[in-house]
C-alpha cells in the first residue's frame, strides 16, 4: 500500500511515517491505515524551538506582556512581590521582565 515518511523541516530528520497495509485474519484480508511518530527526535525538535520563558513582574501592563508574546516568548505572570530570579527559576522562566527592562534571570540552570 501507500507509505509516507515525515520529516521535520529544520532539523531534517525523520519524526514519524506511516502507510496502508492490510491485515490478514480468519475472515480475510482487512484494510487498515497507521501512523508512527519518533519520539526522540520530535522532542529533540520541540526542544530546539522552545520559545523563552519570561517572570513578568506584578505591575507590568498588559501591553508589556503582549509585546513579549508578539516576540514568541511565553510569559508568566508574578503573583508576588520579592526574589523575582529565584522564583523565574523555579519556574523554569530564563528572563525576568521588570520596570520595563528583560534580564537574564540570575542562576538558570536550563
Amino acid at each position: 500500500g501507500v507509505c509516507f515518511s515525515i520529516f521535520h523541516t529544520e532539523t531534517q530528520k525523520e519524526i514519524g511515517r506511516g502507510g496502508r497495509y492490510s491485515i490478514d485474519t480468519e475472515q480475510g484480508s482487512m484494510p487498515a491505515t497507521g501512523a508512527t511518530l519518533f519520539v526522540n527526535p520530535l522532542l529533540e525538535s520541540v526542544q530546539m524551538q522552545a520559545p523563552e520563558r519570561v517572570l513578568v513582574a506584578r505591575g507590568s501592563s498588559l501591553a508589556e506582556t503582549l509585546a513579549l508574546r508578539e516576540q514568541g516568548m511565553v510569559t508568566l505572570q508574578a503573583l508576588a512581590d520579592g526574589a523575582l530570579s529565584d522564583m523565574a527559576k523555579q519556574l523554569g522562566c530564563s528572563h525576568v521582565y521588570e520596570n520595563g527592562t528583560l534580564n537574564q534571570a540570575q542562576g538558570q540552570t536550563r
